[in-house]
């Protein structure tokens, strides 16, 4: 009989570096959990596949054209390629990439590289070397022409693509929150409008009014099945642990080769946003 290989997925706030505090579960291969606790109470078992989730606020996704004979120059300097991205100083940030369906598209995930160097530090201090870390944005499934909402209160968040999200700012009460309306008036503009949006409930979050929502946006709104981390089955693409931060297996120090100097050879490149 072939043997069934557990893996642990731990979920990571802003927080995490400064307090240690994190969530997590010890799943099958199925995905269904066998354990989870938090960190405050248990610690996870150490010494099997683990897997990282940021949350959704800590992982800006875009999408960025980049010609296809350049791609593999890029791996250097990835992070310039966000400058066009709100981001205030691309030498502050880390950017994983993907190519994408489209033959000049690049799917990337810019994260905070101070944070991410202390969070990844702190879980190898823990005896947790992740060999995988994604946004938490990429795991609700996708729908047929859908955009997947999740309610979970300020930690609301939106996929809309295979490798597309973003975290929902806070609204008045009842109301969709500014950055769907500027997403959904974009997709308008561009004939990417979804045919519906899906919403799903974090535990102990509550449903938005989905007709309140579906007037407010001019999209089809409707309530889904309640949604949660531990339980997504699917493994999004789109791994942050790349170019520094690459998962070297041996525990190597983040923090050692962030001091490396950056390769700049294509920095230089105008790179257009397509999102």
């Amino acid at each position: 009989a072939t043997r069934v290989m557990n893996f642990c997925r731990i979920r990571l706030g802003r927080d995490f570096p400064a307090t240690g505090r994190f969530d997590w579960a010890l799943l099958d291969e199925r995905g269904a959990v066998l354990e989870s606790a938090s960190s405050e109470l248990a610690m996870p078992p150490r010494g099997r596949r683990c897997e990282a989730v940021l949350a959704a606020e800590l992982v800006l996704l875009e999408r960025v054209c980049v010609p296809a004979a350049q791609q593999r120059r890029l791996h250097g300097a990835l992070r310039f390629l966000a400058e066009d991205s709100l981001v205030p100083d691309p030498a502050r940030v880390h950017v994983a990439a993907e190519r994408g369906r489209q033959k000049d598209l690049l799917h990337v995930a810019i994260v905070d590289r101070e944070w991410f160097a202390q969070a990844l530090g702190r879980l190898q201090r823990l005896a947790l070397v992740p060999e995988a870390a994604y946004s938490e944005c990429l795991l609700p499934a996708l729908e047929s022409g859908a955009w997947v909402v999740v309610c979970n209160g300020a930690e609301s968040f939106a996929r809309t693509g295979e490798r597309e999200g973003f975290a929902l700012d806070s609204a008045a009460e009842g109301e969709p929150s500014v950055a769907l309306l500027l997403a959904v008036n974009a997709a308008r503009d561009a004939g990417r409008l979804p045919e519906r949006i899906v919403l799903r409930a974090a535990p102990g979050a509550t449903l938005a009014d989905a007709a309140r929502w579906s007037e407010a946006l001019g999209v089809p709104v409707e309530r889904g099945a309640p949604w949660n981390w531990m339980h997504s089955a699917e493994k999004p693409g789109l791994d942050l642990l790349q170019g520094e931060f690459a998962a070297q297996g041996s525990g190597a120090s983040w923090l050692g080769r962030l001091r490396r100097p950056a390769l700049l050879a294509a920095a230089t490149l105008a790179v257009a946003s397509c999102g």
